[in-house]
Formats: C-alpha cells, structure tokens, sequence
C-alpha cells in the first residue's frame, strides 16, 4: 500500500507522525505495544491507543479508537477549499490528496510542517529572513500544483 492508497486523514497523521506504529488493518487483543502507542490503521485512517495490558498467560492488549480531531477535519476541509483557488479550477479531492494532507499539516503546524517556507539569506553583513509562499502556504508545498489561468 502507498500513501496514495490511504485516507486523507491517514495520510495527516503519517505525514505529521502523529503515531507510533503502523499497520493494514485495526489492532486486536494480540497486537503487541507498550502503553501510550498509538498504532495507524493505514487502511481506514483511524488510530488506536494502547492504554492497558492484562496480564496472561496469554497477555490481552487493549487498544481503544480515538476520535478523529475535529481540528484536523477542519483543515482538511479549509485545505481542499485553498486548493481549489489555488489552482482556479474545481478540485477532486482524491486525485490530490498528498497535497491536501500536507496542507492541512502545514494548517495545523504539525511536525515537521511547522515554521516551513521560511527562507533566509546572507550576503557580507546582511542578512534577511521572508517567506516563498503562494496564497499563503510554502512554495515547497504548492509550488508544482497546475493552475488555469483565468481568460477574457
């Protein structure tokens, strides 16, 4: 499976490492961690946490879905609205999903995502700091989408 593959909001919590480990299909009572994992059901986007291990023989992982933040549905919803005007054409969502996921990253300044496109520059004794952005997200993460351009 790729990232393309998965949902959206999979997609986010990968790209932003928002889990621990990862795997196809939800846990069971058998999926082995260490309590405070959060495991990424690749394959439908949600997560679980493990938050008790009975003790055995055999040992009993339990593992409880968290719910989906609304924070991350909401920028997931704004990023897919900023894509369109960005490109100036109605957008299906699945055929750019990496780029909404990262947007919403970008939204919510998850990990890695946080303080991006800032660029900086120094010559002899000057320096300056600015931002490459387009409609405000980095350069780095729209820079490549196609755009129309809009004719009279």
């Amino acid at each position: 499976m790729t990232i393309h593959d998965m949902p959206i909001t999979a997609q986010l919590i990968l790209l932003a490492e928002l889990y621990t480990m990862t795997d196809d299909e939800a846990p069971t009572t058998e999926t082995a961690g260490t309590i405070g994992d959060v495991l990424l059901d690749t394959s439908s986007g949600r997560t679980y946490e493990l938050t008790a291990i009975q003790a055995g023989p055999p040992r009993v992982y339990v593992w409880e879905e968290q719910p989906t933040d609304d924070k991350m549905v909401a920028a997931i919803e704004r990023a897919a609205t900023d894509l369109s005007r960005i490109m100036n054409a109605p957008v299906e969502p699945d055929l750019y999903d990496n780029y909404i996921a990262e947007m919403a990253c970008y939204i919510l300044g998850l990990g890695p995502y946080e303080g991006r496109g800032m660029e900086s520059e120094s010559v002899g004794q000057r320096s300056r700091s600015y931002d490459r952005r387009i409609m405000g997200y980095p350069e780095s993460i729209v820079g490549a989408l196609p755009r129309r351009v809009g004719v009279k």
